[in-house]
């Protein structure tokens, strides 16, 4: 027997159609073959005739040339968008169908392929809600990595800051060790003592300013994650992170440390 509907072959036991879920009615089974071939959409339209695809519509039951859905303006805003603002351009393909049913409209139908089968039973807006997720998904992502980024670029920083003080409480202490070998500090600030924890300084984004006597030295740099924040140390054992910079604080003729 065949189903009244959409013409489908069932078992003869069957209770509804296996293809369009239809309910067979009591003396279906009596119903003449050819008349349910008839029904069937086996017809010898070509693929495409007209410039159009032969569609089968999903909501009247139409089978026939199909009609353009996509208006030729509307595809040509579409390409010119994808200079400026491609997403319009693909959301534009994937939400709006090539064809359209001309009795009633509906974009929800099948296209015929080259075997004659009635593909894609379905209209745009599927399309369209995955480019939808898609585009949610990258901005959501994108909002994750700026948050990651800052926060990583924010440890980093700190992780130099601390190399940078550091390496001046080193020179700190080689300051106290070249004093009591060589009893000044005249030639310490160009000696191996300052000039290793200087170039790590630098190395760190650090920029060092160092001035020494006989009597007495001081060695100073910037903070990375502070902009203006710097560090200063002396042969006193002072050494404080304050906002004045470096060259008021190691002053070339002062050699002792500022706030």
């Amino acid at each position: 027997m065949f189903c009244e509907k959409c013409g489908n072959k069932l078992p003869s036991d069957a209770e509804f159609c296996n293809k369009c879920g239809t309910k067979v009615e009591v003396g279906s089974s009596k119903k003449n073959l050819k008349t349910a071939m008839d029904d069937v959409s086996e017809d010898k339209t070509p693929i495409e005739y007209g410039g159009n695809a032969v569609i089968k519509c999903g909501n009247c039951g139409y089978i026939g040339q199909g009609e353009k859905a996509r208006t030729i303006i509307g595809q040509i805003l579409a390409w010119l968008c994808i200079f400026i603002a491609w997403p319009i351009t693909l959301i534009y393909f994937l939400a709006t169908h090539k064809y359209r049913c001309p009795k009633c409209k509906s974009t929800f139908l099948g296209v015929k392929d080259e075997k004659g089968v009635f593909v894609g039973q379905k209209g745009g807006h599927n399309g369209l809600f995955i480019v939808i997720i898609v585009i949610i998904a990258i901005a959501v992502i994108a909002v994750l990595a700026a948050i990651v980024l800052v926060n990583v670029t924010q440890y980093i920083n700190k992780g130099k800051d601390a190399a940078i003080k550091a390496n001046l409480s080193t020179i700190m202490t080689n300051g106290a060790v070249y004093y009591n070998l060589n009893n000044n500090y005249t030639d310490f600030c160009t000696s191996d003592g300052v000039e290793s924890p200087k170039n790590t300084i630098s190395s760190a984004g650090g920029t060092f300013v160092g001035h020494c006597d006989a009597s007495h030295f001081c060695a100073c740099s910037n903070l990375v994650t502070d902009v203006g924040n710097t560090y200063c140390v002396d042969d006193t054992g002072y050494g404080k992170e304050t906002a004045t910079n470096c060259s008021v604080r190691c002053f070339w003729n002062q050699y002792a440390c500022s706030d």
